[in-house]
């Protein structure tokens, strides 16, 4: 596989020969497209955001407070709790990878809870439905755009 430049790139897709086979900054075309095609389709959270509507994202969101505020949450129950389902969900043999899957699916639970908690203050921003739509339309146009030069 060729190592081709971004502009060598657009002008093999406008000269008609694809892309495929190529490589991009060190990186296969094809994954450049599909990455596309993720960030498109992340894209299209606006229609949630629209159907939802961003009055009951803003709910959510003081809800989200409220649960912060309760004292339990200075103890560590979030990650006995998060630690204990992805323990079941580890396989139970005790030699190192699956420890070492274990320890990192722990770690990984443990941040996504603790991070969508902390995210509550997006939610009750009154202009997030506005921001949201800038970053949807953002992240469609990148998107489209490798997914069509990986075409």
């Amino acid at each position: 596989m060729t190592d081709i430049s971004y502009f060598d790139a657009w002008q093999l897709w406008l000269d008609g020969r694809s892309t495929l086979g190529n490589d991009l900054l060190g990186m296969q075309m094809i994954w450049w497209g599909r990455g596309g095609k993720i960030l498109s389709f992340l894209s299209g959270v606006t229609i949630v955001v629209d159907l939802v509507g961003p009055e009951k994202f803003s709910r959510y969101g003081h809800w989200i407070q409220r649960l912060l505020n309760v004292q339990v949450w200075h103890f560590p129950v979030v990650p006995f709790v998060v630690g204990g389902v992805v323990g079941v969900l580890t396989p139970s043999r005790l030699d190192t990878e699956s420890i070492v899957a274990n320890l990192i699916g722990w770690a990984i639970g443990v941040s996504l809870v603790l991070l969508l908690l902390r995210f509550s203050f997006l939610l009750i921003n009154p202009q997030m439905a506005l921001i949201i739509r800038w970053m949807s339309l953002g992240l469609f146009v990148v998107g489209f755009h490798f997914d069509l030069l990986a075409s």
